[in-house]
C-alpha cells in the first residue's frame, strides 16, 4: 500500500505556542515511517507557514530566538499561498489527512478546522463548532450544566461590562462567590492566565490581567480535591475512556509551569480513587465529550470532592509531549505512543463526512 500523507500542523499565534512545537516535534518523528509519509509544517506568530526541508535563513520575525531555532529548516510562504493549494504541498503531493498539533487559539478553537474543511482536508480530532464550543469556558460549562453535569459554582462579565461597574462587579464576587476564588480567561489553555485569588486585595488586579488576554473573564469557586483527568479515545468509532490520572501539583494549583516541569507535580495513573468514584468520573468525561459534539478523542479536567468529580473544561487537542497527561494515560491502557497516532489519523481518515 502507498502510504498515508500527513501534514503535522504546529506553532501558530497563541500562547502556548512552544507546546504546540514541542507536540508537532513527537507526533513528526512517531508517526510510523512504514505506513506515513510526514509533512511538517509550523506556523509562525505572524501567519506564515514553514514548510521541512527547506532552509530559512530569515528567523527575526519568528518571536524568541528559541522559537526560531526550532523552527529550523523550514521555507517561509504567506499563509494564503499555502492555503490556495493546501491539498497539494510539496512537488504537487496530496495530503490524505492533517494531523493536528496546535493548542489554543488558531488551533483548538475551530480555526485551523474551518481552514482545513473549506479545502477539503481531512483532519484529526473535533470539528469546528465542537472545537470552539469546547474551547470557549463559558459556553461549554453551559454545555455541561445542560446535560447535568457537575461543575463548580461560577460567574462571568467581559471589558465592558468590568470598564462600567467594576466596584459592582467585585462585590458580585465577593458575596456570590466568596474567597479564594479562581480567575481565568474565557479562551485560554495550558492553565494559561489563571489565578488562584485567596485575598481581596489581589482580586482586582487579577480580573485586569486576565481581561489582558480575553475579552471574558470566568470566575470560579476554588475547589478543594482531588485534581484528575480523563482522557477519552474513540477507537472503531467507539469512545472509550482512559485509566484517570490525578495529578498531585506542588503549587496551589496545576498551573503552567508545573504541567510542564516534572519537578513541580507527580502524577498517578491510575488515580488513587475508589471503583465507584473512577466509574463516575469516567462517565462525566464521556458525557462532555459527547455533549460537545468532540470526535476522536479529548480529555476532561475534573476535581473530586467527596465521591463526585466537578468538571472543569474539556480539551479537543490535549498535548503530546513527553511530559503530557493524554499519552500517559493511553500507556497506561497498553497503548502505545506510535499505536495512539495511528488510531487519531486512522479516525481522520474514516470520518464519513468528507
Amino acid at each position: 500500500m502507498e502510504p498515508v500523507n500527513v501534514l503535522v500542523l504546529s506553532g501558530g499565534p497563541s500562547t502556548e505556542r512552544m507546546v504546540s512545537l514541542e507536540s508537532g516535534r513527537m507526533v513528526s518523528e512517531h508517526l510510523d515511517s512504514e505506513r506515513y509519509h510526514v509533512v511538517p509544517a509550523q506556523i509562525s506568530r505572524q501567519g506564515l507557514w514553514y514548510l521541512a526541508g527547506e532552509l530559512e535563513s530569515d528567523t527575526h520575525n519568528m518571536g524568541t530566538q528559541e522559537e526560531a531555532e526550532a523552527l529550523l529548516p523550514f521555507q517561509k510562504r504567506p499563509l494564503l499561498e499555502v492555503g490556495r493549494s493546501i491539498d497539494r504541498i510539496l512537488l504537487g503531493e496530496e495530503i490524505d489527512v492533517a494531523f493536528i498539533a496546535m493548542h489554543g487559539s488558531y488551533g483548538e478553537d475551530g480555526t485551523i478546522q474551518g481552514l482545513l474543511e473549506s479545502f477539503g482536508v481531512r483532519y484529526t480530532g473535533s470539528g469546528v463548532c465542537a472545537s470552539a464550543l469546547a474551547m470557549d469556558k463559558v459556553r461549554s460549562r453551559h454545555m455541561f450544566m445542560q446535560h447535568h453535569l457537575s461543575v463548580p459554582r461560577w460567574m462571568t462579565f467581559d471589558r465592558n461590562q468590568w470598564a462600567g461597574k467594576s466596584q459592582d462587579c467585585l462585590e458580585a464576587i465577593r458575596s456570590r462567590l466568596g474567597l479564594p476564588c479562581v480567575v481565568k480567561p474565557s479562551n485560554q489553555g495550558s492553565s494559561i492566565g489563571v489565578h488562584l485569588v485567596q485575598d481581596a486585595a489581589s482580586l482586582e488586579q487579577a480580573i485586569v490581567d486576565t481581561l489582558s488576554l480575553a475579552r471574558r473573564v470566568v470566575i470560579e469557586e476554588y475547589v478543594q480535591g482531588t485534581e484528575i483527568t480523563c482522557g477519552v479515545l474513540e477507537v472503531s468509532a467507539q469512545a472509550k475512556a482512559l485509566p484517570i490520572v490525578e495529578i498531585v501539583s506542588q503549587r496551589n494549583f496545576f498551573d503552567y509551569e508545573a504541567k510542564y516541569d516534572p519537578r513541580l507535580n507527580e502524577e498517578i495513573v491510575p488515580a488513587r480513587i475508589g471503583e465507584a468514584v473512577a466509574d463516575s468520573a469516567s462517565k462525566a468525561a464521556l458525557k462532555a465529550h459527547r455533549a460537545l459534539g468532540c470526535a476522536g478523542f479529548s480529555r476532561t479536567d475534573m476535581i473530586v470532592v467527596g465521591e463526585t468529580p466537578i468538571v472543569l473544561e474539556t480539551n479537543t487537542i490535549p498535548g503530546l509531549t513527553p511530559v503530557s497527561l493524554f499519552p500517559k494515560a493511553a500507556a497506561a491502557a497498553n497503548i502505545e505512543f506510535s499505536r495512539l497516532l495511528d488510531i487519531m489519523v486512522e479516525g481522520a481518515l474514516s470520518d464519513q463526512s468528507y
